[in-house]
């Protein structure tokens, strides 16, 4: 009998390997072309160029393994159903089962054939590497094979290993293929319609954020097994993550041996193999199907509360209905009435918890002693910027305020965004305010709103935020850290000019001249700043961390600042980096009231703005006296003297007529 086990052992695995090897050599060849073809290709195409796009040398590796891994999950997955499609035929399942074999020792020549056929391949491409690696004009390291091989494989072996695990509680492919998707992707699906649907209906919800880390939707993104698995070759790869994946697999490794012998061979007709397991995806798919369809409805319908609660009513009918049709691999579906009402039941608490949760979620506003430190975004007040991401060269505390008196500031403007939000008033105008608290236990409190609320205590408390103090918090040069890793600084104009700073010594001293100039170029009007820095300047800073993969940051600048001033007039007439120079039309005024004239800019279009203040409108050789001026670094915030010009660059959208004057027109202040 051990003879017959043993040669029923080996004939098991020839059979398995049999079925599935011509899928394994159809991977072996996608693997040759998205590696080894498509490197060589790429050395090919760079030439002797290599110290030139040195930089993108690890791009291109890290990219082309992403590729392969996310073909070869592609391949485990159909390498497992189509391994484990035995069970799925009557026929083919009695025979196997009749065999002097034990069911562990079936289970274990379908994990031995998946394992090899896994192996094999990423093995093969290995040694490929291993030789091409001499030949290519950019560096593929022994340690960067190693760890593709070994990440490759563990990652292709759990998803083979969960594939499988997802085939015991089906007796259908087609089926097999759903609980796959909804096993790997059904959280994120969950999530992302419960943050899009909760997001059409509360203000303050970040599903996306400009925060650095502020978006509810990311981490569950990134969790996502295949998405965490391609990731891995790159520089993200978490060592923890992979242990605790690899803990996973080997835990439904053990639990598929024990469902396997519990197993009952009369099932083998059945779609689903376990009764609950069916019911309690078909209550929460349904449910998912409902928030979109019903988000949608609602969305097309846009009308009370009624409207939206008949929208997620027709919602979750149509949804039990698509999920009964996939269930039951029919059109032509047998309604069970238990299982309508348990579905029925499940939405109505389901929605009467969602409600109830985002309610509190929103309306949330920490009190100000429990936070040690802000970050603000507000689109309309000055504490606008560009990049919010923690990189490695800036300080921790860039974009960060912990001043008491600013964090006061900042609960006040949230509680007013938090108790009333209105629609926007003109099209295409967009008023965001954005908040990030890390509190003093350590967590962090996210919340993003796209309306201000309709009040002028609201609007003053936003106000408050522009300051000083913010205005260094958010300034891009002042919080730069570690120098030595830096390779450029590019001053840019709206216009698209840019002026850069390159050599070690030359961004030294400009960094220098900056942080000594910055107290005396903040001063005067901060408004004026903001709308001259922002909407016309930006900086940039280039510097490689890792290996040879060029990194950028924007940010903001002080375009007043004499440093900024000096290093654009040295390369190129100041006012054509403004594009002065291409302005239709050009204005001068004498700001008496600064506080309404700059609030007036912000909000009110242009011909308004210009009846209202009956602006100067400057004739050619008044034009080309003002641009003398500017050309002579003669800018200043303090002196009441401003200069607006048309934006060249500027084109109307459809129904944008009432656009305020700060986005059709640029804005200086002149000595």
């Amino acid at each position: 009998m051990k003879y017959l086990t043993s040669l029923w052992n080996s004939t098991l695995i020839r059979h398995f390997m049999g079925q599935t090897f011509w899928i394994a050599v159809l991977y072996t060849v996608i693997s040759l072309v998205t590696l080894p073809l498509s490197l060589w290709v790429a050395s090919s195409n760079m030439g002797n160029v290599e110290n030139v796009l040195g930089f993108e040398n690890n791009n291109i590796v890290q990219t082309l393994m992403q590729v392969n891994l996310f073909f070869g999950i592609i391949f485990a997955v159909m390498l497992a159903i189509f391994t484990m499609n035995f069970k799925n035929r009557e026929s083919i399942s009695d025979f196997i089962h009749s065999l002097p074999v034990k069911r562990g020792s079936v289970l274990s020549a379908v994990y031995i054939v998946g394992i090899l056929l896994i192996t094999l391949p990423v093995l093969f491409i290995s040694i490929i590497l291993m030789f091409e690696r001499y030949i290519l004009v950019f560096d593929l390291s022994f340690g960067e094979i190693f760890f593709w091989m070994i990440n490759t494989g563990i990652m292709m072996i759990i998803t083979y290993i969960l594939t499988v695990f997802t085939g015991f509680f089906t007796n259908k492919l087609f089926i097999h293929l759903q609980l796959i998707v909804i096993l790997f992707f059904l959280p994120l699906a969950m999530w992302g319609a419960m943050l899009t649907t909760a997001s059409m209906m509360y203000d303050g919800i970040a599903v996306y954020s400009s925060m650095r880390g502020a978006d509810l939707l990311s981490p569950v993104i990134n969790n996502t097994f295949p998405v965490f698995a391609i990731t891995q070759n790159s520089d993200e790869f978490s060592l923890m993550k992979s242990i605790i994946w690899t803990v996973v697999g080997i835990v439904i490794l053990s639990i598929s041996y024990f469902l396997y012998m519990k197993r009952r061979n009369e099932y083998v007709n059945s779609n689903f193999t376990y009764s609950s397991v069916r019911y309690v995806l078909s209550v929460i798919i349904t449910i998912l199907g409902m928030l979109i369809l019903g988000s949608v409805l609602g969305y097309v319908l846009s009308g009370n509360d009624v409207v939206k609660v008949i929208s997620f009513v027709l919602g979750w009918l149509g949804s039990y209905i698509i999920v009964e049709m996939l269930f039951q691999s029919t059109v032509k579906i047998d309604i069970k009435l238990k299982a309508m009402i348990i579905s029925a039941i499940s939405a109505i608490i389901f929605m009467g918890v969602f409600y109830a949760g985002w309610n509190s979620y929103t309306s949330y506003v920490p009190v100000a002693e429990s936070v040690n430190s802000v970050m603000v975004y507000s689109s309309d007040e000055g504490s606008s910027y560009t990049n919010f991401e923690n990189k490695e060269i800036m300080s921790d505390d860039y974009l960060t305020n912990d001043n008491p008196e600013f964090i006061n500031d900042t609960v006040e403007a949230h509680k007013y965004a938090a108790e009333s939000s209105v629609e926007e008033v003109r099209p295409g105008y967009y008023r965001t305010f954005e908040v990030a608290y890390k509190m003093n236990d350590g967590s962090m409190v996210y919340r993003s709103f796209d309306h201000y609320p309709d009040s002028d205590e609201a609007l003053q408390a936003l106000q408050q935020l522009d300051s000083v103090q913010n205005l260094r918090t958010t300034d891009l040069i002042l919080n730069i850290e570690e120098h030595e890793w830096m390779t450029n600084i590019m001053l840019s104009s709206f216009s698209g000019e840019t002026v850069y700073i390159n050599g070690e010594d030359d961004m030294n001293r400009f960094i220098n001249n900056y942080k000594s100039a910055f107290q005396s170029s903040a001063d005067g009007r901060l408004d004026l700043v903001d709308l001259s820095s922002q909407n016309l300047f930006n900086m940039e800073i280039e510097y490689h961390h890792t290996g040879n993969q060029r990194e950028y940051i924007y940010g903001n600048g002080n375009l007043y600042n004499p440093a900024v001033i000096e290093t654009i007039s040295e390369e190129m007439r100041l006012s054509e980096f403004l594009a002065l120079d291409e302005a239709e039309r050009v204005y001068e005024y004498e700001v008496v009231n600064p506080d309404v004239f700059y609030n007036d800019f912000k909000n009110l279009p242009m011909e308004t703005f210009n009846s209202r203040y009956e602006l100067t409108l400057l004739e050619q050789g008044e034009r080309e006296d003002i641009e003398e001026e500017i050309d002579a670094g003669n800018l200043s915030t303090d002196s009441g003297r401003a200069i607006m010009f048309s934006n060249p660059y500027y084109y109307p959208a459809d129904n944008s007529n009432a656009q305020s004057a700060q986005y059709t027109h640029f804005i200086i202040g002149i000595e």
